[in-house]
């Protein structure tokens, strides 16, 4: 766990709202075994009972999700599917669906 560095970390504010999402992404695609195992350490930190966590800091709420690229989503285990996508459009949406908990 110590030793996930994603690519790229997006922060969203709701608008009018305390709250944010923030993201990691990383485009690294399913040929890399070790993303598998990024998503159970996130899973295990940032999750309960397989919905996202809201951490509140201040008055502030904060949601943490991640977002793997690839360009062949038929290749992600049905396990994991949520967790990937294959237009970066998807961060987009998974930081407003992020937001909605």
């Amino acid at each position: 766990m110590r030793r996930f560095y994603p690519d790229f970390i997006f922060w969203f504010k709701k608008r009018d709202e305390n709250k944010y999402a923030i993201v990691f992404v990383d485009p690294k695609g399913t040929e890399h075994a070790l993303a598998y195992r990024k998503i159970d350490g996130y899973k295990r930190i940032f999750t309960d009972n397989g919905m996202p966590k809201v951490f509140n800091y201040k008055d502030a709420k904060v949601v943490v999700g991640p977002v793997f690229i690839t360009d062949n989503i038929n290749k992600v285990q049905d396990a994991y599917e949520n967790y990937w996508a294959s237009n970066p459009k998807h961060i987009f949406e998974r930081a407003k669906e992020l937001l909605r908990k």
